[in-house]
């Protein structure tokens, strides 16, 4: 299968992400989609990765949505509106519709193909197939306020009541999507939402009511409505519980840094495994805003 990854920035460890997917699942192709300023740059550093035969291909954000929709990034960011200071910035709502946008978007896609959040490092295995869509990662929302944003929002977009696993939330950072069900999502959307333009623009402008919004709680929503034999996960007690997942990246950083080898303003996966042994054996590290 192959994966789709949106990456804000050229960060420190995501060639650890990108070499602990190929490490674990192997995909023959894997589509960074990213600003057109970092391309050149990362393009020479992806020279020296463990790469085995996985293809890497680095996509200009700004152009993703021409094809197709004749939509530029600045386009679609008018469409976007800032609240307050508790709204999240654009490029987050923005890298939530490359990700669903993918199938129409990627030529050639593998089906079914996997989205990966960009600061999702695993560390073990799970499986990825028709059976297990995703593995819950995260015990619960960072707090009430956002939860019921997503909630509120899910409403909003397919008019239907967001749902939450037993134990942990519908947000895992990543996901197994099969061609058929995501048209299906996103026609569905233009259809709830009195045919709008386009898909696109329903989501984004969810931004000027609300201030949070999940794509993977909104298809986890969805997908239990009219494929719920298909909403199959690992549950939290499995991977989850053993991850480690840091909203301040500060002192783990730092750790970090003063643990693995840092090569050309990267850390490599098997670089990265030694943080395995200072936690004592983890599935996966996730550290946000980098």
């Amino acid at each position: 299968m192959d994966f789709i990854i949106p990456l804000a920035n050229d960060n420190i460890l995501f060639r650890s992400t990108i070499e602990g997917i190929i490490e674990l699942y192997n995909p023959p192709n894997i589509y960074v989609i990213l600003p057109y300023r970092y391309i050149s740059n990362l393009a020479i550093k992806i020279k020296k990765w463990n790469k085995n035969n996985t293809n890497i291909y680095l996509i200009d954000e700004e152009t993703y949505f021409i094809k197709n929709y004749n939509l530029h990034i600045n386009d679609i960011e008018k469409l976007y509106k800032y609240i307050d200071e508790q709204s999240r910035e654009f490029g987050w709502w923005y890298q939530q519709i490359i990700k669903l946008g993918a199938v129409y978007q990627i030529e050639n896609i593998s089906d079914p193909f996997v989205i990966w959040d960009s600061d999702l490092i695993p560390i073990k295995k799970w499986e990825l197939n028709e059976k297990y869509l995703f593995a819950i990662l995260q015990d619960k929302a960072k707090n009430d306020f956002n939860k019921n944003e997503y909630y509120q929002s899910t409403k909003k977009l397919l008019n239907l009541d967001a749902i939450e696993p037993t134990e942990g939330t519908f947000v895992p950072h990543h996901y197994l999507i099969n061609h058929n069900i995501i048209k299906h999502y996103l026609s569905f959307i233009i259809e709830n939402n009195n045919n709008s333009n386009n898909w696109i623009e329903c989501i984004i402008m969810l931004s000027h009511k609300y201030y949070r919004f999940s794509e993977y709680k909104s298809l986890s929503t969805f997908i239990n409505k009219f494929y719920k034999n298909k909403l199959n996960y690992h549950e939290y007690h499995i991977y989850g519980k053993s991850g480690k997942r840091f909203r301040d990246n500060n002192k783990i950083i730092k750790i970090i840094k003063e643990i693995c080898f840092i090569d050309n303003e990267t850390i490599s996966y098997n670089e990265i495994l030694k943080i395995n042994s200072y936690f004592n054996n983890i599935s996966y590290l996730q550290i946000e805003h980098l």
